[in-house]
């Protein structure tokens, strides 16, 4: 580390979200009847929809979701006891005609203060997204842009968003539906929506949001006095490791941290190679305290190797819940499933290039900050333990 901030430090600097338009990027509003449309309906039941962009008929009218596929969509609310011009409020990824033409990603991204203007001033119980457009106008916002490339990956899901406190809810474009005319897409389509309007009574969460603290403990015998702790309970605790490498074979393999959390409490302190940490083997041998964490296979991996004997007690793994509850492919890491499950923003942007490893060789972990890498791990303990809590009742085991 030279100079008085580390490299994680610098990096904590959040990306910039533009609050104005960049319309002379995108210039669709120079070929459209009704360029700029403004968002339409009074909103009665908080429900936001977002939708692609104006087709040929939404130009003419100068309102969102007038056309033929827009008809489809509002026979399937009317259905479900949702008129649309009153419970609702429509707009698109972008406002402006594109001429029958999928938005290409400059233009999404150049109009995204529009959508995000539109949430702000809202603030909607439900955001439903249709289609792929829409998904990475708001998911790339809220998420990351890169990892928004199907729709397939986020239907159905309904994600309790904490940075805008709002149900999110995907689903297919009516468009979409139109062109396929798949009855069971159908029957997908408007059970994601039955799903939507019932979270519009209420926003996912209330006012008095917990804070989660995550005690950073450097003194050796406060570790194990707090580990102690944790093992006395005989609960369920989620534990993670952050390493040098993937495995830990390499004579230079290390642990560099290790949190723990029983839901209640999440403690993160740096590893110790010396066996200072008595309380920690006795902790992982103990028969009576469950064991939680995403893809556990590694955690037991580096116990045998650093600490010469397995795990005891694993009672969950996040990463199979995560696939039984939903087979769907890249889905089940726990950054994925902390923000579609839990609603948590990903938290790992600041170091994540410096965590990656390839082909067994050393990343950079000891470039990051330890306060920023304890707090890291301490969450990722802290987010496993919820998520097992969450899949356990879903699954309707354990807790």
């Amino acid at each position: 580390m030279k100079g008085f901030f580390s490299k994680s430090q610098l990096a904590q600097t959040k990306q910039f979200v533009p609050t104005i338009a960049r319309c002379g990027v995108c210039g669709l509003c120079k070929t459209c009847k009704t360029p700029k449309m403004k968002p339409y309906g009074e909103g009665k039941k908080k429900i936001l929809i977002i939708a692609e962009a104006p087709g040929s008929k939404e130009d003419e009218v100068g309102k969102p979701m007038v056309g033929k596929t827009g008809m489809i969509y509002e026979t399937t609310m009317a259905n479900l006891g949702v008129k649309l011009s009153r419970d609702c409020v429509k707009t698109n990824a972008c406002i402006c005609h594109t001429h029958n033409q999928t938005p290409d990603d400059t233009k999404i991204e150049a109009c995204r203060p529009n959508v995000i203007k539109v949430i702000m001033e809202m603030k909607p119980n439900v955001i439903i997204l249709l289609g792929v457009s829409a998904a990475k106008s708001v998911l790339g916002w809220l998420w990351k842009e890169e990892k928004i490339s199907s729709i397939s990956t986020w239907v159905g899901m309904v994600i309790p968003n904490r940075q805008i406190n709002a149900w999110i809810c995907p689903t297919y474009h009516p468009a979409y539906l139109k062109r396929m005319q798949d009855k069971t897409l159908d029957l997908l389509f408007e059970r994601h929506l039955k799903r939507a309007v019932a979270k519009a009574v209420k926003k996912p969460y209330s006012d008095k949001v917990k804070i989660n603290v995550i005690e950073k403990i450097y003194d050796t015998e406060m570790i194990n006095e707090a580990i102690h702790g944790f093992t006395m309970k005989a609960d369920l605790c989620s534990f993670d490791y952050e390493t040098n490498t993937l495995k830990p074979d390499s004579s230079k393999a290390k642990i560099k941290c290790c949190s723990i959390s029983n839901g209640k409490r999440t403690i993160a302190f740096p590893w110790s190679d010396n066996n200072r940490l008595p309380a920690m083997n006795d902790f992982l041998k103990n028969i009576d305290v469950g064991k939680i964490a995403c893809n556990l296979k590694f955690e037991d991996r580096w116990t045998r190797a650093k600490l010469g004997f397995g795990v005891v007690n694993w009672a969950w793994d996040t990463m199979l819940a995560a696939h039984v509850i939903d087979y769907r492919p890249k889905i089940t890491s726990l950054k994925f499933q902390a923000f579609a499950t839990l609603g948590y923003a990903e938290y790992n942007s600041h170091i994540e290039s410096m965590l990656k490893s390839k082909g067994g060789k050393i990343n950079r972990i000891d470039e990051i900050d330890m306060n920023d890498l304890l707090e890291y791990c301490g969450l990722d303990s802290l987010f496993e333990y919820k998520l097992a809590i969450k899949q356990m009742k879903i699954l309707g085991v354990g807790k």
